[in-house]
């Protein structure tokens, strides 16, 4: 007995002499995010990001000290992103995270020059996997356009509503063919195919930017888009402008991204109800799972190896991993669009069912009583030159189109000068 009871106390503290070592481990364990919008921020693009590294600091127990943010870090400016990755690789920082578009590039050489230390980069889409590469810098985005589908369904039915077919579209960026991104392009597309699947002859007018986050050019542009006669406004840029641009003028609607618009709307002394609803970003499920599996390339603190950020990969996900959602909608919204839009949710969420967005079936929402049933329909995808659209043996848009390559309009898109 005594030998049995001496056995099972020596597994105790060995146990517990592991559970020790894994707290210190996590204690000491720094992760830097860089970022372009301020850490003060209380809607948009970055506000969403830390909402979600907030959100994985408290489940994972981390103390404040352990999270460092530079913020204020202009998209594409490579001194400024260098300067602000060798703070945080000064401040001891074990991973490093980048959140915008144009940080791509510095981010991976700075991954080169640190192979001890975890990077990960949101949106873009390099592969640094591979013999030769950076095995300890990913990307990782998700499949928003799902989202971007969803918010364009309730535009349809709105704009159908008030029989307007004009809908705004204030985008950072063009289609790749015009040197904007396939991550623009993608969504601007999406958005176009849910709007007319309710209401075909919608028109999505898109006003470009060329910036991510400029708040007074993108109220400008929503501006222009309203003074045109676009009843719906929606966007793909940092900030709340067009919002608030839209929520100011009477019998116009929006529908945000990033992080819930209705709120910031409210804020700002404006009619929330004008904002039908947002497609927003939860990104703590991604920070969830990167810090945890960045956090197993170290041990007792030291480094020891990429194999298990290797593993992890590239993040690209959809809306069944819950990454993003739309928020509930407002009092503007219509009976039928929440009707439709919950039997799009569980329509997404069924895994007997392989439908996406870029596709050659199109989808139909039937209506008896107060529920609605969605069908499929063919469809060919045809780019707004009327040219068809490259399409796989399945009909379907490739994945690398688009999240990297997409250079084309739909159907139904126009860009205003």
């Amino acid at each position: 007995m005594k030998k049995i009871t001496i056995v099972l106390l020596a597994a105790l503290v060995l146990t517990f002499a592991s559970v020790f070592a894994g707290c210190n481990a996590m204690s000491e364990f720094k992760i830097g995010v860089i970022c372009d919008g301020g850490k003060d921020d209380t809607a948009g693009y970055t506000y969403a990001h830390l909402q979600g590294v907030l959100q994985m600091q408290k489940e994972l127990g981390l103390k404040d000290g352990q999270i460092i943010v530079e913020d204020g870090v202009p998209d594409g400016d490579s001194a400024a992103v260098s300067a602000a990755a060798e703070k945080l690789i000064e401040s001891g920082c074990k991973m490093i995270i980048g959140i915008s578009y144009g940080y791509a590039d510095t981010m991976l050489e700075k991954a080169k020059e640190n192979p001890k230390i975890i990077f990960s980069h949101c949106s873009g889409g390099k592969d640094n996997f591979g013999a030769g590469k950076a095995n300890n810098m990913n990307n990782f985005f998700g499949r928003i356009y799902q989202a971007r589908y969803m918010a364009g369904v309730a535009a349809g039915f709105k704009a159908k509503e008030t029989g307007n077919p004009n809908i705004g579209y204030v985008s950072a960026f063009g289609h790749k063919g015009e040197g904007g991104t396939a991550e623009t392009a993608s969504g601007v597309n999406a958005f176009a195919l849910g709007a007319q699947a309710v209401y075909p002859d919608a028109v999505i007018r898109v006003k470009i930017t060329g910036a991510w986050g400029d708040f007074l050019l993108e109220a400008e542009c929503a501006r222009t888009l309203l003074d045109g006669g676009c009843g719906v406004i929606t966007h793909h840029g940092d900030t709340v402008a067009p919002a608030l641009e839209t929520a100011a003028t009477e019998g116009k609607y929006f529908i945000g991204y990033n992080s819930d618009i209705y709120a910031a709307v409210e804020r700002s002394g404006l009619d929330g109800t004008a904002v039908l609803t947002s497609a927003v970003w939860n990104w703590g499920v991604y920070y969830m799972k990167a810090v945890k599996a960045a956090m197993k390339c170290f041990e007792d603190g030291q480094f020891i190896s990429a194999d298990a950020w290797t593993e992890f990969s590239n993040y690209y996900r959809g809306y069944d991993k819950g990454l993003f959602d739309l928020t509930p909608f407002s009092a503007a919204a219509s009976d039928d669009t929440r009707a439709a839009i919950t039997a799009l949710k569980a329509w997404f969420l069924d895994d007997d069912n392989d439908w996406d967005v870029f596709t050659s079936n199109k989808l139909n929402f039937i209506f008896s009583d107060s529920a609605c049933v969605i069908t499929q329909s063919g469809q060919i995808l045809t780019a707004n030159d009327g040219t068809p659209v490259p399409v796989d043996r399945d009909g379907v848009i490739e994945d690398d189109v688009i999240a990297l390559s997409m250079n084309y309009w739909l159907k139904g898109v126009e860009v205003v000068p």
